[in-house]
């Protein structure tokens, strides 16, 4: 949905900041997500804060439970795999490496 931010969370209670807010139909969607949820107690919204206060049961749904339905897991980018290369490729970049430097020194 959007990025956000937590700006205040005690056991309970959290306040977010979402810059999304404001999007035409992004309050609304959130609000009926979250009050149609039984494990959160109250939603309040300060529009021009761009806000979003949360009251919830904290032995039900935690906090990370809670971003998730703002900012869904497939939404976030995974970082690449990492390539992992042999010794004698890596003694090959290095020796590379030492030539460059060794020819840069000659010609300064």
């Amino acid at each position: 949905m959007s990025k956000c931010e937590v700006v205040h969370h005690i056991r309970g209670r959290v306040r977010l900041r979402i810059p999304d807010l404001k999007k035409e139909g992004t309050l609304e969607k959130l609000n009926s997500l979250f009050c149609a949820d039984k494990r959160i107690s109250s939603v309040s919204t300060n529009k021009s804060c761009n806000s979003l206060t949360l009251c919830y049961d904290h032995k039900d749904i935690s906090l990370l439970e809670i971003l998730d339905v703002i900012e869904p897991k497939e939404d976030v980018i995974e970082p690449k795999e990492r390539v992992i290369i042999s010794d004698t490729e890596k003694q090959k970049q290095l020796q590379k490496k030492q030539i460059h430097k060794k020819i840069r020194k000659k010609t300064t």
